[in-house]
C-alpha cells in the first residue's frame, strides 16, 4: 500500500500538514477514513463503517498512531494501529517489526478496530488486549463528559474534528422557537463530524454562542475575543458583538454603523468563524482537526493510505513558510 508518514525529517511528529493533488485523487477520502477510524475507537459495537468501500466492497484501512499511555502504573510508548474493513486475522497493511518500533522509540505494537466477516457483521480485532480494551472503554465512558468552558477543556482524551470542505452558516429556520438548549456536538466524542450546513437551531452556530453566553463563566467573552482576533483582525470596522441579541436570541456582527447576523458574512468569514468557534470548544492536547481543502493539524502519527498522486507538505507548527522543497513529498503513481 501507499504510505503517508506524518512525521518530519527527524522522525518527530509535526502539527501542520497540507495534502495537495488534482481533483479526484483521494485527499478527502484520506481524511474521511482517519475520522472513521477515530470514531469507531470510541464506539462500543458499530453496526457499519459508514464507508461504501468498506461496507460493501473489499476495502481496508489502517492508521498507525505513535502514542504514550499511562496504564497500570507504567508509562507505555507504543504504536497503536486503528483498522477497519477486509482485514484478516493476521493480515495488516503494515506489520510493525521490532526494528520499526525502535526507529520511533516505541516498545510495543497494539491493534484495535473491526474486521468485516460478512456485510453488516463486524468483529472486533484483538478483543483480548486488556490495554486496548481499557483505552476504548475509557473513551466510550467519556461520552458523558462535557467541556468546562470555551478553549479550556479539562478533557485530555484524543479527538478528531472533521470539518467538511463546504462550510456555511445558513439562516436558522426556527424564528419563534429558540430555547436555550445544549448544542449538538457539546461533549466528548472520539470523533466530532460537523455537517456542511446547519439550518436547525440545535445545530446552529448561533445556538452554540447563545449557550456559551448562558454558561456565564467567561466562555462567550473568550469566544468573542478569539473570533475578533482571528477573523476580523484586518477589518477594524467589523467585529462580533460582546452582547447576544435577546429577541430572537442570536449572535450579532457590527460592520461599520450596520449590524447583521452571522449568515450575512462572506463565505471566507463563515469558514473562519466555524473553525475558530468549534475548535475552541474541543481544544485539548490530543486533537486532530481534519479539514478537506484546508490545512490539517494533527498531534502525531502515521497513515497507511492507498492513494497515489497525493502531495504532502510538512513543517513544524507554527510554520515559517510552506516553501521548501525538502518538506514536500509526492507519492508515486500506480504504474511506478
Amino acid at each position: 500500500p501507499y504510505e503517508i508518514d506524518f512525521t518530519d525529517e527527524d522522525d518527530r511528529p509535526c502539527n501542520l500538514f497540507l495534502l495537495m493533488s488534482e481533483n479526484g485523487r483521494g485527499k478527502t477520502t484520506v481524511l474521511e477514513c482517519m475520522t472513521l477510524l477515530m470514531r469507531q475507537l470510541g464506539e462500543a459495537e458499530p453496526a457499519l463503517f459508514g464507508n461504501e468501500d468498506l461496507d460493501r466492497g473489499k476495502g481496508r484501512i489502517q492508521l498507525d498512531v505513535l502514542t504514550r499511555i499511562y496504564w497500570q502504573g507504567r508509562d507505555y510508548r507504543m504504536v497503536l494501529s486503528l483498522l477497519a474493513g477486509n482485514i484478516g486475522d493476521e493480515t495488516f497493511l503494515k506489520l510493525w517489526e521490532q526494528t520499526d518500533l525502535k526507529r520511533y522509540g516505541a516498545e510495543e505494537w497494539h491493534r484495535t478496530g473491526f474486521r468485516q466477516r460478512a456485510p453488516g457483521y463486524l468483529v472486533e480485532i484483538d478483543r483480548n488486549d486488556e490495554l486496548v480494551q481499557d483505552l476504548r472503554h475509557t473513551l466510550i465512558d467519556a461520552r458523558r463528559s462535557a467541556p468546562d468552558r470555551f478553549a479550556n477543556s479539562t478533557l485530555s482524551l484524543p479527538t478528531a474534528l472533521f470539518f467538511p470542505a463546504y462550510r456555511d452558516i445558513p439562516p436558522v429556520l426556527e424564528i419563534d422557537s429558540r430555547p436555550i438548549v445544549q448544542p449538538e456536538h457539546w461533549g466528548y466524542r472520539s470523533a466530532q463530524e460537523f455537517a456542511a450546513h446547519g439550518t436547525h437551531w440545535t445545530a446552529s452556530l448561533d445556538n452554540l454562542l447563545v449557550w456559551l453566553a448562558w454558561l456565564d463563566n467567561g466562555s462567550y467573552e473568550h469566544a468573542v475575543k478569539t473570533i475578533n482576533a482571528t477573523v476580523f483582525a484586518k477589518s477594524p470596522d467589523k467585529r462580533l458583538s460582546e452582547m447576544i441579541r435577546r429577541v430572537p436570541p442570536e449572535a450579532v456582527v457590527h460592520s461599520g454603523d450596520q449590524t447583521h447576523r452571522l449568515d450575512r458574512l462572506s463565505s471566507g468569514e463563515k469558514n473562519l468563524i466555524q473553525l475558530s468557534c468549534l475548535s475552541g470548544c474541543f481544544r485539548k492536547p490530543y486533537r486532530m482537526a481534519l479539514q478537506p481543502c484546508h490545512c490539517v493539524r494533527l498531534g502525531s502519527g502515521f497513515c497507511q493510505a492507498p492513494n497515489p498522486n497525493v502531495e504532502l507538505l510538512r513543517e513544524p507548527w507554527p510554520p515559517p513558510a510552506l516553501r521548501s522543497a525538502q518538506n514536500c513529498c509526492t507519492l508515486p503513481n500506480e504504474s511506478s
